[in-house]
């Protein structure tokens, strides 16, 4: 059994999957699978999914018709076997410490899930930006993570559900905790991450904090977050 599964929604990114592979396949730890969904993609990220898996045995490729990530992801908690799951989207990248860090954390605390800090990066200006949770949740909630590196929505309550940074790929998930509690992505094009960990913040006992930067957000235009619509 590998120590994390990392679940990858793929569809139309050929521009940026090689760097998010990469990140992935150079991991200081080694014992972890990487779960591919190609997402009906037609441009040539299926291609390139192909040969970093025949490149890589750690690589699990799975196909299905164009559905969104959020069938994408549950399909890739469907076949994840590791301790932990992590979540990364395929046009983002992350450090190569980012799975030992997060993996010997959890284990330390004996964590169902753990927070951690990331940079924006602005794809048409080329700069970064640290996303710093310690100083939100201190304005937000008059919170002092550092003192105190756990929270949960009991503590902090009002404003919680809104307030609180709900990007899955900015947490690492205990496996046993998110299959035991049925904890799955709602079939929505936009929006699913807040609905995933919404139920994963109400059900936890607790968060960890860990005040490290270890994935990089791609801001672009065009990528789904930043389209308007009426399913948005």
């Amino acid at each position: 059994m590998a120590k994390v599964s990392i679940i990858v929604p793929v569809y139309n990114v050929e521009k940026y999957l090689r760097k998010c592979l990469n990140s992935l396949i150079n991991q200081t730890l080694k014992e972890i699978e990487i779960i591919c969904i190609n997402d009906g993609s037609t441009d040539k990220s299926l291609e390139i999914l192909e040969e970093y898996k025949n490149r890589d045995s750690r690589i699990i490729l799975l196909n299905q018709e164009n559905s969104g990530q959020s069938i994408a992801r549950n399909n890739g908690i469907k076949k994840a076997t590791g301790e932990y799951i992590g979540f990364v989207d395929p046009d983002d990248w992350v450090e190569t410490n980012m799975l030992e860090t997060l993996y010997d954390f959890a284990k330390k605390h004996d964590s169902q899930i753990v927070k951690f800090d990331y940079f924006e990066f602005f794809e048409y200006s080329n700069k970064l930006k640290k996303i710093d949770f310690v100083n939100r949740i201190k304005k937000d909630f008059k919170y002092d993570l550092i003192s105190k590196p756990y929270y949960s929505w009991r503590q902090l309550k009002k404003g919680c559900l809104t307030k609180f940074d709900l990007h899955v790929w900015a947490h690492f998930y205990s496996a046993e905790f998110i299959k035991s509690n049925n904890i799955r992505f709602n079939p929505t094009k936009h929006g699913e991450d807040h609905l995933f960990a919404n139920g994963a913040l109400i059900l936890a006992d607790r968060v960890d904090y860990l005040n490290e930067y270890l994935y990089y957000y791609r801001i672009r235009s065009g990528s789904a977050v930043n389209i308007k619509s009426d399913q948005n």
